[in-house]
């Protein structure tokens, strides 16, 4: 599964380098990311795990940063049904939770 996000399709913070080009904000929000997983044609069971998992890291944050470890962190950190998963399951809700996303920006 490969998630992309148009450019229009996100709420995002506009920040320049240094060189004067826009950069994109990297962090995208737990709802935006539950959408990119069902879209993308993860299955009914492992959809509703995630969803829980959001549900428990929702009071502490509703953004994350792609393409880093810091979904796997908040899950780890503050929710207990990651907690509860079996080794096997929870590598493989790390593998979904780390899954790449892909920020293009629509020059439109």
């Amino acid at each position: 599964m490969i998630a992309e996000l148009m450019h229009s399709g996100i709420r995002e913070n506009t920040t320049y380098s240094i060189n004067g080009d826009p950069m994109i904000d990297s962090t995208i929000s737990l709802d935006e990311f539950e959408d990119l997983l069902s879209e993308d044609g993860l299955p009914d069971d492992a959809l509703a795990v995630i969803r829980q998992i959001f549900s428990d890291i929702r009071p502490v944050t509703q953004r994350f940063k792609a393409n880093s470890n810091e979904l796997i962190n908040l899950a780890i950190s503050h929710s207990p049904t990651y907690a509860a998963l079996p080794n096997e399951r929870r590598e493989f809700f790390n593998g979904v939770l780390k899954l790449p996303i892909f920020f293009m920006i629509d020059p439109d």
